[in-house]
């Protein structure tokens, strides 16, 4: 009778366990989106999370649209005038979720072109 009474107390015992291991292992899973690979994606110390945005939610954000010419003149004296249209870099900043104490904000290209802001 002892025995039947040790081995159900062990096998509660068991089950316990095996539900805080299960319960605990849930804890750390989320299920954030993944961006798409040509996403602007902005990370890092200053931005709560990650935040992302496809070319459909940039092209949506007519209140941050800029539209300029400019000219150049390239080492051969060849002057082309450019007409380009975006979004400002101070728009897109306003839409992140930064901390507190944010101070800069560094763009990284593709191909490693940097360009780093204060804020």
């Amino acid at each position: 009778m002892q025995c039947n009474s040790w081995h159900r107390g062990r096998t509660i015992t068991i089950f316990i366990i095996l539900l805080l291991i299960v319960s605990i292992s849930g804890l750390g899973c989320t299920s954030a989106v993944e961006p798409p690979a040509d996403a602007l994606i902005i990370e890092g110390k200053a931005v709560k999370g990650q935040t992302f945005f496809t070319l459909d939610k940039l092209k949506s954000m007519q209140d941050g649209l800029v539209e300029a010419d400019y000219c150049s003149v390239n080492t051969y004296g060849t002057r082309e005038y450019t007409h380009f249209k975006g979004i400002w870099v101070g728009h897109i900043v306003n839409e992140l979720n930064l901390k507190a104490n944010a101070e800069r904000v560094s763009f990284i290209a593709y191909d490693d072109y940097t360009a780093e802001y204060s804020i």
